[in-house]
């Protein structure tokens, strides 16, 4: 049975050892990773607040984990194109009401995945999880509840939370990607002269020095190719002056 939780504000502060055996207990994605999670949280900690919750049963272990964060939802960012012209018309002082301050239990954006791991799917608990969310809700004043980015094939494990009052809300894919492309050379060949020529011209300056070009997709080849060497280079570039890149370690990129 599910009893006590621990709420932290950072995800440095969490309990990595508690969250890390949450995660193999039920095979997590990569969206539960804490070096995932650090880098959303330093690339977005200006515009979001970020909560990380564990929960643990009556033995002291920890059965369920989840992130949450804090937005500003425009309800005419999400309405029908008629509505949402007409909510974008009221007087200032209406447009007050078409904003909602939303706990969200899940990260940022739409990363494709939900952010909440259950080593111990039971009513218990979610029910516990839920009360520590709504109690930080009405600490911070939300307006609103979300747990999001579900799958038909968590619906059994997260059923509880209908029978908690939550309605259950289709959403549609965000941003679509359809791979048009047989190869890098076939997408080349759509590009225009123009950008063509720019890709052509860099890959000429590496044939002197006997670098080859290639596409990996194999995990396994991609961790092989990788090499402490290769992460050096990554690593001098985002030093140089004018580089806008992050640095992260290795074995962010590989995981």
């Amino acid at each position: 049975m599910a009893s006590t939780c621990q709420v932290v504000d950072s995800i440095d502060r969490v309990d990595l050892a508690a969250w890390e055996r949450v995660r193999s207990a039920c095979g997590s994605s990569i969206f539960m990773d804490p070096r995932f999670i650090t880098a959303v949280e330093i690339s977005m900690k200006q515009n979001s607040r970020f909560w990380y919750v564990i929960v643990y049963d009556d033995n002291n272990r920890p059965v369920a984990c989840a992130c949450l964060n804090a937005i500003t939802i425009d309800l005419a960012d999400v309405a029908g194109p008629r509505l949402a012209s007409a909510m974008r018309r009221l007087p200032e002082t209406l447009s007050k009401f078409r904003k909602l301050k939303a706990l969200i239990c899940g990260l940022p954006g739409a990363p494709g995945d939900k952010n909440l791991a259950l080593a111990n799917a039971t009513a218990q608990t979610l029910t516990v999880l839920d009360e520590t969310i709504c109690d930080l809700a009405a600490q911070t004043g939300m307006d609103i509840i979300v747990y999001k980015e579900f799958g038909n094939d968590d619906l059994a494990s997260v059923g509880a939370l209908q029978d908690l009052g939550y309605l259950r809300i289709p959403t549609q894919p965000m941003h679509l990607f359809a791979p048009s492309f047989q190869d890098f050379a076939h997408y080349c060949a759509a590009l225009n002269t123009r950008y063509r020529k720019h890709i052509n011209r860099s890959m000429r300056k590496l044939e002197p020095a006997g670098v080859e070009l290639s596409i990996l997709t194999d995990p396994e080849e991609i961790l092989r190719m990788y090499t402490p060497e290769v992460h050096a280079l990554y690593y001098q570039w985002s030093q140089r002056p004018r580089s806008i890149l992050s640095c992260f370690r290795s074995n962010f990129f590989v995981s």
